[in-house]
């Protein structure tokens, strides 16, 4: 069985808009020996480039031990001289495909787990060496079919190159999904909340505290699922990346 956080039992958000990619995660983690309030979900992979993955991204059984971040990692310093925007893409590919052949045995293996359709979600986001934005979704998910073991696959969702602003949620979504709509009254009361906080900011600022905000709400609201230390990091165009919270765990994921 996959010792490892459920999909619905984390979350990590993507605040993009001009020169800059904010984002923020929570430390929360699901698994046989119980709950953990000290994963890191976000790994800054160089001055450039940020991953943040949720969903089951750790393995100890009998087949051994692996986790999503040090996959991240690995797939990166192996295409380390590939030119920047093939390797941001190609990296993607990699990690999706190593992630559904990890947990490929366990899905057929132990149906009666009930594995939900969306086993992992991840992020790739950064700049290429022409400073343009790059974001990419991967998410391994299980294969559509008739009954019976289906399998594992992963597919990849590319966002505009463009410096429009928008906002990405993986992992837990539904308290997201709430805010973004904007239909409720509570959801309206966090999104004064979040103009009145962030009034006379800059754009850096207002990304940074659009994706705590929702990582914050989302624990607020559905504690069982979402908790702990809130990890955020911030890419610029210019000045690459800088850790604005982390927790002490993240330290050994990167030297930035």
């Amino acid at each position: 069985m996959v010792s490892a956080q459920v999909v619905d039992g984390s979350i990590a958000v993507l605040q993009a808009g001009g020169d800059y990619l904010a984002i923020a995660a929570d430390s929360k983690s699901f698994s046989r020996k119980g709950v953990s309030l000290h994963r890191c979900k976000i790994v800054a992979l160089d001055d450039q480039l940020v991953y943040a993955g949720t969903g089951y991204t750790s393995y100890a059984g009998v087949r051994g031990a692996w986790d999503a971040n040090d996959i991240a990692r690995r797939h990166h310093r192996l295409l380390s001289k590939t030119p920047r925007g093939e390797l941001i893409r190609n990296l993607a590919d990699a990690y999706g495909a190593s992630l559904a052949a990890k947990l490929d045995p366990d899905v057929r293996g132990h149906p009666e787990e009930g594995w939900p359709w969306l086993l992992t979600a991840a992020l790739f986001a950064g700049f290429d060496e022409n400073r343009q934005r790059v974001v990419i979704e991967v998410v391994v998910h299980q294969k559509q079919g008739d009954g019976g073991a289906r399998g594992v696959e992963y597919s990849t969702k590319s966002f505009p190159a463009g410096d429009a602003t928008f906002a990405e949620v993986i992992g837990e979504t539904a308290t997201a999904q709430e805010f973004a709509a904007g239909r409720t009254g509570r959801a309206q009361a966090w999104r004064n909340g979040l103009n009145l906080e962030v009034t006379g900011f800059g754009l850096k600022e207002r990304l940074v505290a659009g994706a705590e905000t929702v990582v914050d709400l989302t624990a607020k609201y559905q504690p069982d699922l979402v908790g702990g230390s809130i990890d955020t990091l911030l890419v610029s165009r210019g000045a690459g990346v800088k850790w604005i919270h982390r927790k002490p765990e993240c330290v050994s994921s990167s030297r930035h």
